[in-house]
């Protein structure tokens, strides 16, 4: 994806590293915002606290986190996606506890939402949608 990113958009800077490991901008206090959209998808339930704590440190007082999660208590295993061969695990989530995790890691004005799958665009999970707050 980076790699394609860069060959489509050659005059932006991309990092590749690890999200629990994110930084705040040497510049700023934080991010207004930091986006982990589907990217928890790739750990165990028991690696999440500390993923979703370090996405929420390098927010700037007052800033969003915001989260997309497949939901569910199980692990997929794909061989395709998007018509594209792939080996790939995506780990699915219980929504309560992940709501439970995001307001244990401090953030507050916690918004979720949780939908079915779109049947019509080919989904066969559910969803989890969270928006939250790093305190002021």
């Amino acid at each position: 994806m980076v790699e394609q990113a860069r060959a489509r958009f050659p005059e932006g800077r991309y990092d590749v590293g690890d999200l629990r490991q994110l930084m705040r901008p040497t510049t700023a206090p934080g991010w207004s915002a930091v986006l982990g959209w589907y990217s928890l998808i790739h750990l165990a339930a028991s690696e999440l606290p500390g993923a979703i704590a370090a996405l929420a440190r390098p927010a700037r007082p007052g800033g969003l986190v915001v989260l997309a999660l497949h939901v569910g208590d199980a692990v997929r295993h794909l061989d395709e996606w998007f018509d594209t061969p792939v080996d790939l695990d995506v780990v699915l989530h219980d929504p309560h506890a992940v709501v439970a995790m995001v307001e244990a890691a401090g953030l507050v004005d916690v918004e979720w939402y949780h939908r079915g799958p779109i049947t019509g665009r080919g989904e066969t999970t559910e969803r989890l949608y969270v928006l939250a707050r790093t305190p002021h």
